[in-house]
């Protein structure tokens, strides 16, 4: 019987309040609010690490390099004062621009 209660009760409280609990509602609010027209998506530092395969941190470290004019890392749209999103297309062009070095 206690199984079953318990069973109910994660069921009733939703795929929303279980995200809570993990961590990831944060995440599935960004992606329904990040689909928009492919040419002004924006991407949070999660979403640009995971493209580049890197950490979050990493990205931090390549716009420090490109604010300091070391690196052609795309810069970061600055949307508020803790809000920080990057364009989507910056970032394929960077991708286009690293594949284009390599294959030269």
């Amino acid at each position: 019987m206690k199984n079953q209660d318990t069973e109910v009760r994660a069921e009733s409280r939703g795929p929303h309040k279980l995200g809570r609990a993990t961590g990831h509602n944060h995440e599935s609010r960004e992606m329904t609010a990040d689909r928009t027209t492919p040419s002004c998506q924006l991407l949070t530092v999660r979403k640009v690490a995971c493209l580049l395969s890197l950490h979050p941190r990493s990205v931090w470290r390549l716009t420090g390099l490109a604010e300091a004019g070391l690196s052609d890392f795309p810069r970061p749209l600055r949307l508020g004062p803790k809000s920080v999103r990057w364009r989507l297309s910056d970032v394929e062009d960077y991708l286009a621009r690293l594949a284009g070095k390599d294959s030269a």
